[in-house]
């Protein structure tokens, strides 16, 4: 799976995503939404969810990154790094804030997956969406998480992290229904312009 998404030049995918109430403050519901999102290595991501009302667009043109809250049409840019992975590093340590399936987006899913591992086993196989998968568990020292890969052609069906230190064990699980690793992308969707009305603020540092 790793070597596949990491030879792949560009790639996107759709899906859906369920988040735990426990870790989406504020709002006490579990939160669905439908995901898409492009990859142009090694410095351009596009991603978008949609869900609960609301539409966010996350944008890194290989220089900055923007999220964009479509209905609220507030935005807020700040500065990236010079490719994907070490922005999702930065973003994520000075923002605490990952792009979906951030872990499948980085040069090397493997590494960036069994970072922090402490043991893993296949669990079996499984029907997931009518693929058959092969289930994969992993136990982490903050966090475990579950993998089901397609037999087909080996790339993700679904993922789960589960944040084993908080209480309740809340978890993500993102469900992949579409696979296009040699799409036609626009340029245009790795381009943030602000439409017109929207307003610009500040994004919050991780701990404020």
């Amino acid at each position: 799976m790793s070597d596949k998404l990491s030879a792949a030049d560009q790639f996107r995918f759709e899906g859906s995503r369920v988040v735990d109430p426990e870790l989406a403050p504020g709002r006490g519901v579990v939160r669905r939404a439908r995901v898409e999102g492009a990859v142009v290595r090694p410095d351009k991501l596009a991603g978008k969810s949609v869900g609960g009302g609301t539409t966010r667009r996350f944008i890194y043109d290989g220089r900055n990154v923007t999220l964009h809250d479509v209905e609220m049409n507030h935005y807020a840019t700040v500065a990236g790094a010079r490719s994907i992975d070490r922005t999702i590093d930065k973003i994520t340590e000075r923002w605490d804030f990952n792009p979906p399936m951030a872990d499948l987006l980085v040069s090397d899913p493997y590494c960036s997956l069994t970072r922090g591992v402490t043991s893993g086993r296949l669990v079996g196989r499984e029907v997931v969406g009518g693929a058959r998968c092969k289930h994969i568990s992993a136990t982490g020292e903050e966090v475990d998480w579950d993998l089901w890969l397609a037999e087909s052609d080996d790339l993700p069906r679904k993922f789960r992290i589960t944040f084993k230190n908080r209480a309740g064990r809340p978890a993500v699980e993102l469900r992949i229904h579409r696979w296009d690793l040699d799409p036609e992308l626009d340029a245009g969707q790795f381009v943030f312009a602000p439409p017109a009305g929207a307003q610009e603020i500040e994004m919050a540092p991780a701990g404020r």
